[in-house]
C-alpha cells in the first residue's frame, strides 16, 4: 500500500512510499487558498464590474447559467470559497423591430 512519508521518518510497514519536497527550498509567500478568479461571457449582468461571490447559488441571479458562466460553479464545486469574477464584452448594440400578425388589420406585437 504506499503512502506518503517526510525526510527523516521511518515506516513500520513495508511497501512503496513517495516522497515530495520543495526542490526550491523555500515555501511561496503570500499564497491564499481558496480564492478564484474568472472572466467570463454572459448573456447578462454588469459589464466589465468586479463581482465577488461567496458560494455557487449567488451566481445564476447575477450572470445567468448560459456561456462560461459554469466557469465559476465549477470553482466553487472545486473547492473554491471565494470567486472574483468579470463579465467582459462590449454591450452589443440594441435590435430594433417590429412584429405583426397575419389577420386583415394588423397589430402590432
Amino acid at each position: 500500500m504506499p503512502g506518503i512519508f517526510t525526510i527523516g521518518e521511518t515506516k513500520a510497514r513495508p511497501g512503496v512510499y513517495t516522497r515530495y519536497e520543495n526542490a526550491g527550498g523555500i515555501p511561496p509567500a503570500g499564497a491564499i487558498n481558496g480564492i478564484g478568479a474568472a472572466v467570463v461571457k454572459a448573456n447578462w449582468g454588469p459589464l466589465n464590474q468586479l463581482i465577488e461571490f461567496d458560494g455557487a447559488n449567488a451566481v445564476a441571479p447575477v450572470f445567468g447559467t448560459a456561456l462560461t458562466v459554469g466557469t465559476i460553479t465549477e470553482m466553487f464545486a472545486g473547492g473554491c470559497r471565494k470567486v472574483k469574477a468579470v463579465r467582459a464584452g462590449t454591450g452589443g448594440t440594441a435590435t430594433a423591430g417590429a412584429l405583426k400578425d397575419t389577420a386583415d388589420a394588423p397589430v402590432d406585437v
